[in-house]
């Protein structure tokens, strides 16, 4: 991974794939048109990573979006998306993961994520053995897990699974820095994914924050994300209305 953050910088994961450290996430972007605009946009601009979810129910149109453009390819890009709470469960998240493939028509997915741990221990532990199978199959090339803390995760680990999760997206920023659960994260090989690396805007007029940024001579949410991630982080750049 380089040192110097770009558009094109990468983290390796722990199954040897790398992940794009910049992405567009289209959280609360609205199906249709809106998406692929944002979508299309982002490629040109040299994004090559995009998050959704089918919570977002906008995952057909980042499909059609990626699918659209002859550059880059399909193969270039990398495409998370996540099961839906309601959908976890062994049965369930193979179903749910097939729905998604057939919205998004991308023929892979590169990484797929149990959105939260909401589901109970019993619904996570059979979801996750799901998505091991789904990385047997071919259908998801890595695999890993949304909002999960450090008890989630040793839960998981005490199942001995044979595949070890990837990432953990949860939110970090600077009012958000989830020292802890980063720390042992990074001691686990799993790469942090962060949304809402700008605190969904809330923060952007912070006094502090902008003084850095005027000192340094640099683009504020450049400023921004550079003091809330550690190098290893992932950022989700989420578009907003």
């Amino acid at each position: 991974m380089e040192s110097q953050l770009s558009i094109n910088s990468t983290a390796k994961l722990n199954d040897g794939r790398e992940i794009p450290l910049l992405g567009l996430g289209v959280y609360l972007s609205p199906p249709g048109d809106v998406t692929k605009n944002a979508v299309l946009t982002a490629l040109a601009a040299g994004y090559r990573h995009v998050d959704t979810a089918t919570l977002y129910r906008n995952e057909a149109d980042v499909g059609e979006a990626i699918l659209a453009r002859d550059s880059p390819p399909r193969d270039e890009v990398f495409v998370t998306t996540k099961i839906l709470n309601a959908h976890q469960g062994y049965e369930n998240t193979l179903a749910a993961a097939d729905t998604s493939l057939v919205k998004l028509k991308t023929g892979y997915i590169d990484l797929l994520l149990l959105h939260s741990p909401l589901p109970g221990k019993k619904k996570r532990l059979e979801s996750y053995r799901a998505l091991e199978e789904l990385v047997k199959s071919g259908k998801v090339k890595s695999i890993g897990v949304s909002n999960y803390g450090i008890h989630h995760l040793r839960e998981l680990f005490e199942t001995n699974p044979e595949i070890k999760p990837a990432v953990n997206q949860i939110e970090v920023h600077p009012w958000c820095r989830r020292q802890e659960l980063t720390d042992f994260c990074e001691a686990n090989s799993i790469v942090v994914e962060a949304y809402s690396p700008l605190a969904k805007a809330q923060r952007l007029d912070d006094a502090s924050l902008v003084q850095i940024a005027q000192k340094a001579q640099q683009n504020f949410c450049t400023n921004f994300n550079s003091l809330g991630s550690p190098a290893w982080l992932c950022e989700l750049a989420e578009k907003y209305k």
